[in-house]
């Protein structure tokens, strides 16, 4: 137990170090947004600038998730390839970068569920076998339930975060063949499959999120490689960071921008009496709907 013990406090004096790489490179509002983006500190963030992420339906993007995931691992078989290592190995060692970065984040619901289906689908590649969305899913869903099956019922983070990889698993194919673009039609994907859930959680509906998301979605990839490489290397090599923190600076200006013009309270509806035959109803739309366009794709190719 010592030894994962110690393992553990090594983890968490790691994030300290990221922490302070951030807090001298970056200034406010700029760093609590990093800290939430790639720490997971959402304690970093005022209650005001969370107020104002949920009018614009931009909380997603300060989440832990399949994307953050998705990049991490891009960058780390990059550079380790670069390191000279073979692919399998550069695999295998990403799969461990990317658990360690999941416990240092505080091992949100999304971040396992994006963890285990990422590990499914680099061990499929390491053993040349098949692997389809639909299965990544269940086998997450199934491992997460059988060590707590109270996440089902109590934790929102898990349902949101399943819901939204449904989203993107059955109605994605819809949505790309209009949105080529793959960012925006996943995330407008998994937006809709949880818009219900959300309402009924937070009990706001953002009317700018189309426009938001339209706007923010491409720089969210760039900022999040230049975020992670300044912000490790500062924990090494100070004025490395700095330098490399200017186009993530940049980033973070237009990012906190488009949050400042479109989070006035007008442009969000507030629901204060909330239904759980709403609830059912309208994901019993979504589904049905969602059910019968991809039938009509399928038939119809």
């Amino acid at each position: 137990m010592s030894i994962f013990s110690d393992a553990y406090s090594g983890i968490l004096e790691f994030k300290s170090k990221l922490r302070t790489s951030i807090e001298k490179n970056y200034l406010p509002p700029y760093s609590s947004i990093l800290k939430g983006t790639i720490l997971g500190d959402s304690g970093a963030m005022s209650a005001d600038f969370k107020a104002k992420l949920n009018i614009t339906g931009l909380r997603h993007i300060i989440a832990v998730s399949g994307t953050h995931i998705i990049i991490l691992s891009q960058i780390l078989i990059i550079f380790i390839l670069f390191l000279g290592f073979w692919r399998k190995q550069a695999i295998i060692l990403s799969i461990i970068i990317v658990w360690v970065y999941i416990i240092l984040t505080g091992l949100s619901p999304s971040g396992i569920r994006a963890g285990i289906m990422g590990t499914l689908l680099f061990l499929s590649q390491i053993f040349g076998r098949q692997n389809t969305s639909q299965r990544t899913i269940t086998l997450a869903g199934a491992l997460m339930l059988l060590q707590n099956p109270l996440l089902l019922i109590y934790d929102a983070g898990f349902q949101l975060s399943f819901l939204a990889s449904l989203g993107i698993v059955y109605l994605n194919p819809i949505i790309s063949y209009f949105i080529k673009y793959q960012i925006i039609s996943t995330t407008f994907s998994a937006q809709i499959f949880t818009l219900p859930l959300m309402i009924f959680n937070f009990g706001n509906m953002s009317l700018v999120a189309p426009i938001t998301n339209l706007l923010v979605l491409p720089i969210v990839e760039p900022l999040m490689i230049f975020g992670f490489v300044s912000v490790f290397f500062g924990v090494f090599f100070n004025f490395l960071g700095f330098l490399l923190s200017f186009p993530c600076q940049i980033l973070l200006m237009y990012f906190n921008e488009i949050i400042e013009l479109f989070s006035k309270p007008y442009m969000a509806i507030f629901f204060e009496n909330k239904s759980w035959i709403l609830l059912v109803f309208f994901y019993a739309v979504i589904v049905g709907l969602t059910w019968f366009l991809n039938k009509k794709i399928a038939t119809r190719f």
